[in-house]
């Protein structure tokens, strides 16, 4: 399982010895199971360098190859996912847009899929 920062980014409020062993208790039980996420780096830069040795910005094409090179590469479906955990639904999104000027975002099509994902969870557990 990838993810970023410590513990204590993956919770509300500080990273207290409560919050980091149930958030240490979660990542062991997804322990054997991971998911790769596609990285700014991973598709926003075209694979040649400018004259100056500096990242040139990839166009749609290149970035929507980059990304099926990314599924194709770690047998995805999708660049992003849902996995349930005991009680736990962990969220697993990447950044894929293709037009964006920005350097990290999501799609609309990635957007929609969370909102039914969240949307899926029992109101009393929300």
């Amino acid at each position: 399982m990838l993810t970023g920062g410590g513990p204590g980014r993956h919770l509300r409020g500080p990273g207290d010895g409560r919050r980091v062993c149930v958030c240490h208790a979660v990542l062991l039980r997804a322990e054997p199971a991971r998911h790769f996420l596609v990285g700014n780096h991973d598709y926003i830069y075209d694979d040649a360098t400018s004259a100056k040795g500096g990242r040139i910005r990839a166009g749609p094409a290149s970035r929507a190859e980059k990304l099926q090179r990314f599924k194709t590469t770690f047998g995805l479906d999708e660049v992003y996912a849902s996995r349930r955990v005991g009680n736990y639904l962990l969220i697993f999104m990447s950044t894929d847009h293709l037009l964006s000027r920005y350097l990290a975002h999501v799609s609309d099509r990635q957007l929609e899929w969370l909102r039914a994902e969240l949307g899926s969870i029992a109101p009393h557990r929300r």
